[in-house]
Protein backbone atom coordinates (compact mmCIF):
# COMPACT_ATOMS: atom_id res chain seq x y z
CA UNK A 1 0.00 0.00 0.00
CA UNK A 2 1.22 3.35 -1.28
CA UNK A 3 0.66 6.66 0.98
CA UNK A 4 0.98 10.36 0.51
CA UNK A 5 1.07 13.61 2.69
CA UNK A 6 -2.23 14.72 1.31
CA UNK A 7 -3.91 12.09 2.25
CA UNK A 8 -2.66 11.17 5.88
CA UNK A 9 -3.16 15.17 6.51
CA UNK A 10 -6.34 14.75 5.43
CA UNK A 11 -7.26 12.21 7.68
CA UNK A 12 -5.78 13.78 10.44
CA UNK A 13 -7.65 17.09 9.97
CA UNK A 14 -11.00 14.99 10.07
CA UNK A 15 -9.91 13.40 13.17
CA UNK A 16 -8.75 16.84 14.46
CA UNK A 17 -12.04 17.57 14.24
CA UNK A 18 -13.97 15.35 15.86
CA UNK A 19 -12.26 15.47 19.20
CA UNK A 20 -10.16 18.81 19.14
CA UNK A 21 -9.43 19.72 22.54
CA UNK A 22 -8.37 16.08 23.56
CA UNK A 23 -5.94 16.04 20.56
CA UNK A 24 -4.37 19.51 21.69
CA UNK A 25 -4.21 17.92 25.76
CA UNK A 26 -2.32 14.80 24.55
CA UNK A 27 -0.03 16.68 22.10
CA UNK A 28 1.04 19.19 25.41
CA UNK A 29 1.38 15.76 27.21
CA UNK A 30 3.96 14.28 24.28
CA UNK A 31 5.32 17.88 24.37
CA UNK A 32 6.67 17.64 27.44
CA UNK A 33 10.44 17.28 28.33
CA UNK A 34 13.35 18.08 30.66
CA UNK A 35 15.58 19.92 27.69
CA UNK A 36 14.14 23.42 28.53
CA UNK A 37 13.64 22.69 32.58
CA UNK A 38 17.35 21.47 32.46
CA UNK A 39 19.13 24.06 30.43
CA UNK A 40 17.41 27.18 32.60
CA UNK A 41 18.26 24.89 35.50
CA UNK A 42 21.82 25.15 34.71
CA UNK A 43 22.23 28.38 33.88
CA UNK A 44 20.57 29.44 37.10
CA UNK A 45 22.66 27.15 38.88
CA UNK A 46 26.10 28.63 37.27
CA UNK A 47 24.42 32.13 37.59
CA UNK A 48 23.67 31.40 41.45
CA UNK A 49 27.22 30.08 41.75
CA UNK A 50 28.86 32.57 39.97
CA UNK A 51 27.08 35.35 42.24
CA UNK A 52 27.79 33.30 45.25
CA UNK A 53 31.69 32.95 45.20
CA UNK A 54 32.85 36.15 43.72
CA UNK A 55 34.56 38.00 46.15
CA UNK A 56 36.13 34.61 48.01
CA UNK A 57 39.36 32.95 47.88
CA UNK A 58 40.15 30.79 45.29
CA UNK A 59 39.47 27.50 47.93
CA UNK A 60 36.40 28.72 47.86
CA UNK A 61 35.57 29.29 44.72
CA UNK A 62 36.80 26.10 44.17
CA UNK A 63 34.88 24.44 46.62
CA UNK A 64 31.90 25.99 45.21
CA UNK A 65 32.75 24.90 41.88
CA UNK A 66 32.48 21.48 42.80
CA UNK A 67 29.44 21.71 44.42
CA UNK A 68 27.61 23.07 41.44
CA UNK A 69 29.41 20.49 39.42
CA UNK A 70 28.18 17.67 41.68
CA UNK A 71 24.75 19.60 41.44
CA UNK A 72 24.58 19.87 38.34
CA UNK A 73 25.41 16.17 37.42
CA UNK A 74 22.80 15.30 39.86
CA UNK A 75 20.09 17.02 37.99
CA UNK A 76 21.15 15.49 34.59
CA UNK A 77 20.74 11.91 36.01
CA UNK A 78 17.42 12.97 37.62
CA UNK A 79 16.25 14.75 34.16
CA UNK A 80 17.54 10.88 32.61
CA UNK A 81 15.63 9.14 35.04
CA UNK A 82 12.49 11.26 34.44
CA UNK A 83 13.10 10.47 31.05
CA UNK A 84 13.19 6.69 31.10
CA UNK A 85 11.26 5.66 33.64
CA UNK A 86 8.18 8.56 33.12
CA UNK A 87 8.50 10.57 29.92
CA UNK A 88 9.18 7.52 27.72
CA UNK A 89 6.01 5.24 29.09
CA UNK A 90 3.60 8.56 28.71
CA UNK A 91 5.30 9.18 25.17
CA UNK A 92 3.57 5.15 24.71
CA UNK A 93 0.28 6.22 26.11
CA UNK A 94 -0.09 9.35 24.52
CA UNK A 95 0.99 7.42 20.64
CA UNK A 96 -1.64 5.07 21.71
CA UNK A 97 -4.32 7.39 22.22
CA UNK A 98 -3.38 9.44 18.69
CA UNK A 99 -3.50 5.49 16.77
CA UNK A 100 -7.01 5.34 18.31
CA UNK A 101 -7.94 8.87 17.97
CA UNK A 102 -7.80 9.17 14.48
CA UNK A 103 -10.33 6.96 13.94
CA UNK A 104 -12.99 7.33 16.93
CA UNK A 105 -13.62 8.65 19.73
CA UNK A 106 -10.95 7.69 22.70
CA UNK A 107 -11.15 7.49 26.30
CA UNK A 108 -7.76 9.20 27.96
CA UNK A 109 -7.35 5.56 30.17
CA UNK A 110 -5.46 4.96 27.07
CA UNK A 111 -2.25 7.24 28.46
CA UNK A 112 -1.43 4.69 31.29
CA UNK A 113 -0.81 2.36 28.21
CA UNK A 114 2.88 2.55 29.37
CA UNK A 115 2.74 2.07 32.81
CA UNK A 116 -0.51 -0.03 33.11
CA UNK A 117 0.96 -3.08 30.64
CA UNK A 118 4.30 -4.64 30.84
CA UNK A 119 5.75 -1.52 32.18
CA UNK A 120 9.42 -2.55 32.31
CA UNK A 121 9.44 -4.01 28.90
CA UNK A 122 8.24 -0.54 27.56
CA UNK A 123 11.10 0.92 29.73
CA UNK A 124 13.61 -0.89 27.94
CA UNK A 125 12.03 -0.71 23.92
CA UNK A 126 12.03 2.74 24.31
CA UNK A 127 15.27 2.96 26.23
CA UNK A 128 17.49 1.15 23.54
CA UNK A 129 15.66 3.34 20.90
CA UNK A 130 17.08 6.14 22.72
CA UNK A 131 20.65 4.71 23.47
CA UNK A 132 21.18 3.75 19.62
CA UNK A 133 19.98 6.69 18.28
CA UNK A 134 22.41 8.81 20.64
CA UNK A 135 25.12 6.41 19.72
CA UNK A 136 25.16 6.93 16.14
CA UNK A 137 24.51 10.61 16.23
CA UNK A 138 28.28 10.43 17.98
CA UNK A 139 29.49 9.60 15.00
CA UNK A 140 28.04 12.21 12.65
CA UNK A 141 24.51 14.12 12.68
CA UNK A 142 23.95 12.37 9.31
CA UNK A 143 23.95 8.32 11.14
CA UNK A 144 22.32 9.72 13.75
CA UNK A 145 19.20 11.14 11.76
CA UNK A 146 19.10 7.74 9.68
CA UNK A 147 18.89 5.53 12.74
CA UNK A 148 15.79 8.14 13.95
CA UNK A 149 13.91 7.36 11.43
CA UNK A 150 14.53 3.84 11.53
CA UNK A 151 13.53 3.52 15.16
CA UNK A 152 10.77 6.08 14.39
CA UNK A 153 7.85 3.35 14.80
CA UNK A 154 9.05 2.02 17.88
CA UNK A 155 6.30 3.95 20.20
CA UNK A 156 3.71 2.92 18.30
CA UNK A 157 4.41 -0.78 18.39
CA UNK A 158 4.79 -0.41 22.08
CA UNK A 159 1.37 0.96 22.12
CA UNK A 160 -0.44 -1.11 20.22
CA UNK A 161 1.61 -4.31 21.61
CA UNK A 162 3.29 -3.55 24.75
CA UNK A 163 4.71 -6.95 24.84
CA UNK A 164 6.65 -7.15 22.73
CA UNK A 165 9.96 -7.48 23.41
CA UNK A 166 12.88 -4.53 22.76
CA UNK A 167 14.69 -5.95 20.03
CA UNK A 168 11.86 -6.82 17.90
CA UNK A 169 10.40 -3.53 17.89
CA UNK A 170 13.56 -2.20 16.83
CA UNK A 171 13.38 -4.81 14.06
CA UNK A 172 9.76 -3.74 13.14
CA UNK A 173 10.58 -0.15 13.24
CA UNK A 174 13.38 -0.67 11.02
CA UNK A 175 11.65 -2.82 8.38
CA UNK A 176 8.68 -0.89 8.18
CA UNK A 177 10.72 2.57 7.69
CA UNK A 178 12.77 0.48 4.84
CA UNK A 179 12.62 2.29 1.66
CA UNK A 180 10.37 5.15 3.44
CA UNK A 181 12.72 7.20 5.29
CA UNK A 182 13.55 9.77 2.71
CA UNK A 183 9.61 9.93 1.95
CA UNK A 184 9.41 10.67 5.89
CA UNK A 185 11.75 13.10 6.05
CA UNK A 186 9.79 15.04 3.40
CA UNK A 187 6.58 14.43 5.11
CA UNK A 188 7.90 16.14 8.00
CA UNK A 189 9.58 18.71 6.08
CA UNK A 190 5.98 19.72 4.09
CA UNK A 191 4.77 20.78 8.31
CA UNK A 192 7.93 23.65 8.33
CA UNK A 193 5.11 26.65 7.36
CA UNK A 194 3.58 25.59 10.54
CA UNK A 195 7.01 25.33 12.86
CA UNK A 196 7.56 29.45 11.11
CA UNK A 197 4.14 30.21 12.51
CA UNK A 198 4.66 28.47 15.89
CA UNK A 199 7.36 30.50 15.97
CA UNK A 200 6.73 33.77 15.04
CA UNK A 201 3.65 33.02 17.43
CA UNK A 202 5.01 32.10 20.06
CA UNK A 203 4.48 29.02 20.37
CA UNK A 204 0.20 29.41 20.04
CA UNK A 205 -0.17 28.05 16.87
CA UNK A 206 1.73 25.19 17.91
CA UNK A 207 -0.53 24.29 20.79
CA UNK A 208 -3.57 24.91 20.05
CA UNK A 209 -3.11 23.45 16.02
CA UNK A 210 0.15 22.47 14.61
CA UNK A 211 1.33 19.64 17.03
CA UNK A 212 -1.99 18.27 17.11
CA UNK A 213 -2.03 17.96 13.39
CA UNK A 214 1.30 17.09 13.19
CA UNK A 215 0.69 14.03 15.92
CA UNK A 216 -2.24 13.16 13.98
CA UNK A 217 -0.70 12.95 10.67
CA UNK A 218 2.29 10.67 12.14
CA UNK A 219 -0.39 8.21 13.01
CA UNK A 220 -1.79 8.16 9.98
CA UNK A 221 1.51 7.79 8.60
CA UNK A 222 2.36 4.72 11.16
CA UNK A 223 -0.83 3.01 9.75
CA UNK A 224 -0.02 3.18 6.44
CA UNK A 225 3.64 1.62 7.24
CA UNK A 226 2.52 -0.82 9.10
CA UNK A 227 -0.50 -1.99 6.45
CA UNK A 228 2.22 -1.88 3.98
CA UNK A 229 4.66 -4.17 5.77
CA UNK A 230 2.04 -6.70 6.85
CA UNK A 231 0.99 -6.54 3.34
CA UNK A 232 4.34 -7.55 1.98
CA UNK A 233 4.87 -10.31 4.58
CA UNK A 234 1.78 -12.27 3.45
CA UNK A 235 2.32 -14.43 1.08
CA UNK A 236 0.38 -14.43 -1.92
CA UNK A 237 -1.18 -18.02 -3.38
CA UNK A 238 -1.01 -16.75 -7.00
CA UNK A 239 0.70 -18.95 -9.36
Amino acid sequence: MNWDSYTLKTMAKNALRGSYWKAVFVSILLGIGTGIASGNGARNGYEAGYDAAYGYTPEQITLAGGAITITLVAGACFALALKIFLLNPLEVGCRKYMIEGLYHETDFGVLGTGFSRNYWNVVAGMFFRDLYVFLWSLLLIIPGLIKEYEYRMVPYILAEDPDVAPNDALRISKEMMYGDKMNALIFDLSFIGWVFLTIFTCGLVGIFYYSPYYNLSCSALYHALKDKYFKNRIPTTEG
